[in-house]
């Protein structure tokens, strides 16, 4: 099997990416599997990597880093053979939590070698990708403010813990409109989450049971309300379950469109954007992608060699 790992180097607190390619070398070599190891140099980089290693051959495209990495790389394997890996180093980890990726290095790497092949739906926001969660309101906010705080060198979940509170106090909802197919519903949001998978970063379950794979996003809306109302429920998601009754909602759609009054920031896996609304749709299945658990798919796994021997 032939692996490419594509790293981010300034993905998450104090990581070492000499440590990771050793790590690396270390298992595939035994392993007896081919490799090559490339280091991203900046945002969108490793959206190039991922199409030229696919068109290369590569049979497995490894992002090690964050969700941002992870985005840059499945979204350069659209369309392509070549199966999406991930080593999580990154300060959240919501994708690889959500897949069952081991958190240490040298485990997710062997990891690796014993997940099965999915078939993952891709979402598109204003016609750019996101692979786990979109969003508008307070996260949204926290996803921008941590992005400005990257550049300063601070990362990790304590910075962003700390960014979540000030962004809560300093927080004003604006109103918009939610438009599932043909139902409008009016709102006031703290936060709007557009879930493809089960999970933020940081273990909390933002769309508890979704999966990846049923050409559906769960839609998860908090309107605004003190903090004594949301504080139970969020406390509720982060053991798994969804909470019940306002202010917390949830639905199921194919096709989005939200609409606010006044431009809005919003994020895609993480990444900042701004806009004034978001029309949202998705690709079905559009890109494979190994995972050691079954429970965020609702189809059967595909052993690898026999994923790539059906396509020979």
């Amino acid at each position: 099997m032939n692996f490419q790992f594509i790293v981010n180097p300034a993905s998450g607190p104090a990581r070492d990416p000499n440590g990771v390619e050793r790590t690396v070398r270390r298992v595939l070599s035994s392993a007896g599997h081919a490799f090559e190891v490339r280091r991203t140099e900046g945002p969108g980089h490793g959206t190039v990597l991922a199409r030229r290693a696919a068109s290369a051959g590569a049979g497995v495209v490894v992002a090690v880093g964050g969700d941002g990495t992870f985005r840059d790389v499945a979204a350069g394997l659209i369309g392509s053979r070549a199966v999406l890996g991930i080593v999580p180093t990154g300060s959240g980890n919501g994708f690889a939590r959500a897949l069952g990726v081991p958190r240490r290095v040298e485990d997710a790497v062997r990891a690796l070698l014993k997940s099965g092949v999915h078939r993952l739906d891709v979402g598109r926001v204003n016609e750019e990708l996101f692979f786990n969660v979109a969003g508008v309101g307070l996260d949204a906010r926290v996803a921008s403010a941590y992005a400005d705080n990257q550049k300063g060198g601070r990362r990790g979940i304590w910075p962003y813990v700390g960014l979540a509170l000030r962004e809560y106090r300093r927080f004003r909802p604006e109103p918009a409109v939610l438009t599932l197919g043909d139902e409008k519903i009016e709102l006031t949001p703290l936060m709007v989450a557009i879930a493809n998978g089960p999970q933020f970063g940081a273990g909390l379950r933002i769309a508890p049971g979704a999966v990846f794979d049923d050409g559906l996003f769960d839609v998860v809306t908090v309107d605004a309300a003190p903090w004594w109302r949301v504080a139970p429920g969020v406390a509720r998601m982060f053991l798994g379950r969804f909470p019940s009754g306002r202010p917390f909602a949830r639905y199921k759609a194919a096709k989005i469109r939200l609409d606010f009054s006044c431009d809005q920031p919003y994020h895609l896996d993480g990444e900042p954007r701004r806009g004034r609304g978001l029309s949202v749709d998705l690709v079905p299945k559009g890109v494979a992608i190994l995972s050691p658990l079954s429970d965020s798919f609702g189809a059967a796994p595909e052993h690898l060699p026999d994923y790539f021997q059906r396509r020979q």
